[in-house]
């Protein structure tokens, strides 16, 4: 079973990709935008945020979490700030933006009406398995965990898998490798190498990338990781499920 190779520019593709998709009121105006109400999870609306800064040109800084909301905030190689500030509610999540002036407010505010509607979802629909993966580092990390990841000598890959394709397949994420400059593989850690250094983290198991059959259809989302790096690539695993027969999976990481 052959695999095609995946790139890894994902950041600029979700957006450009928001352009196919039809436009509805999502993408109005509206005199006061903190007051729109988004019917999503704080986790993705925190997510998302940082997207449509990444997207822009930002560099994630800094991230406030609480369980009412918080920051998540950017700074471009001119100096240029933005942020993106995060109520959070039984109701659902509000946003507002700050930093960079009335018009870049509003073109990061639009940003975040884009990415936020178009969510997870992958255009055009793929005939064939789809890796999509992203290293996550500074500050970004308290996205996901809670802190930062290099004191901890960890450098985290968030992984997506869609099986696109008719025919299922297994994961084994410990058999993954990380590839730099220099080519080679380093080993993705064990479970256990994990717990280790992220033992303030009580939710690390749910976060993991598990071994798991992934049917015409199905996906999974979960992180792998590696000793503190800098990697270009990871190598994954893919076992066809009738034949048994294994195949690379090589992806170029996107920051």
């Amino acid at each position: 079973m052959s695999f095609r190779r995946v790139g890894g520019a994902l950041l600029g593709a979700l957006l450009a990709a928001c352009g196919a998709g039809p436009r509805g009121p999502a993408n109005m105006a509206t005199p006061e935008p903190e007051k729109k109400l988004y019917n999503l999870p704080c986790d993705d609306a925190y997510r998302f945020a940082a997207t449509s800064l990444k997207t822009n040109g930002y560099r994630i800084t800094a991230v406030d979490r609480s369980p009412a909301g918080g920051r998540v905030h950017g700074v471009r190689k001119s100096g240029e700030e933005q942020e993106f500030r995060l109520t959070c509610g039984a109701d659902g999540v509000r946003v507002a933006t700050g930093g960079g002036g009335q018009w870049s407010d509003q073109a990061m505010w639009f940003s975040f009406n884009q990415v936020a509607e178009f969510g997870d979802r992958i255009w055009p629909p793929p005939k064939g398995p789809v890796v999509k993966v992203q290293t996550i580092t500074g500050p970004e990390a308290k996205l996901y965990f809670p802190g930062e990841l290099e004191p901890l000598g960890l450098t985290a890959v968030r992984v997506r898998i869609v099986n696109g394709g008719s025919r299922a397949f297994r994961i084994e994420p410990r058999r993954t490798v990380a590839r730099g400059d220099a080519g080679g593989g380093t080993p993705a850690l064990s479970t256990e190498g994990v717990k280790q250094r992220l033992g303030a983290d009580p939710g690390i198991d749910a976060k993991l990338l598990q071994p798991a059959k992934l049917a015409q259809g199905e996906e999974m989302t979960g992180f792998i990781f590696f000793p503190a790096g800098t990697y270009k690539s990871i190598a994954l695993k893919m076992i066809d499920e009738p034949t048994g027969e294994a195949d690379e999976f090589e992806v170029f990481l996107a920051e």
